[in-house]
């Protein structure tokens, strides 16, 4: 089996070609508690920067989604220490003056492009920080939705912009204000605050686990119509 050498945080490995970063400081006898988390992409609990040995350029990635490469040095990035204020929905409008009152920091932008260029989901930062501006708040959620909330734009921003946050607020704006109500949802609700479901949820609390693979699999065929 083919093997490279990485180096994290000072000590140098020989690890599978293969593997991803997780897979491969797993393999050589971490154990992880903090700084990973859904192990498919999607939490952003373990971003990383790396530097690729004869390189200049640094590269933000995800442990569990990015493969290793040979003269790879890996340091895991922490929960970004950002102050996030409250996120006030109610008597609030989905503006743009609602966004500046509550991240004034945002005017600090000077435009360097840097969050764009880190952000491991190629999520077009700074374009989106722009659009708060014309209060193109559908583009916005839309275009952020993919943000694992890894806070290496954060990190990297030399105005001290949390984009993260405030895409956050955006996307809550947009979705109290500005999207239309569901229907299914409201109806659903009324069935739950009704107890349609209480006797359902009892015997799925009460099944052993043969009862709950059966009715997973039950469950799959019928949404495969097979």
């Amino acid at each position: 089996m083919e093997r490279v050498r990485i180096v994290f945080m000072g000590q140098a490995y020989e690890v599978p070609a293969l593997s991803t970063v997780l897979q491969a400081l797993e393999g050589v006898g971490y154990q992880f508690v903090r700084g990973v988390g859904c192990r498919g992409g999607l939490c952003g609990a373990c971003a990383f920067l790396g530097h690729l040995e004869g390189e200049e350029q640094i590269r933000p990635g995800l442990a569990c989604q990015s493969i290793v490469a040979d003269g790879l040095h890996i340091s895991p990035v922490p929960s970004y220490p950002v102050i996030r204020p409250p996120h006030i929905l109610e008597d609030r409008a989905a503006t743009y003056e609602t966004v500046r009152d509550a991240y004034p920091e945002l005017l600090r932008c000077i435009g360097c492009n840097t969050c764009t260029r880190v952000c491991p989901q190629d999520i077009p930062v700074m374009d989106l920080l722009s659009a708060t501006f014309r209060n193109d708040f559908f583009r916005i959620a839309d275009k952020s939705f993919d943000c694992i909330l890894c806070g290496l734009c954060a990190a990297r921003c030399p105005a001290d912009i949390a984009p993260f946050n405030i895409f956050l607020y955006v996307r809550r704006l947009t979705g109290r204000h500005l999207t239309p109500p569901s229907h299914d949802v409201a109806k659903r609700v009324e069935g739950i605050d009704a107890g349609t479901f209480e006797e359902d949820l009892d015997r799925l609390m009460s099944a052993g686990k043969e009862e709950l693979e059966q009715a997973f699999r039950g469950f799959q065929t019928a949404r495969s119509g097979n």
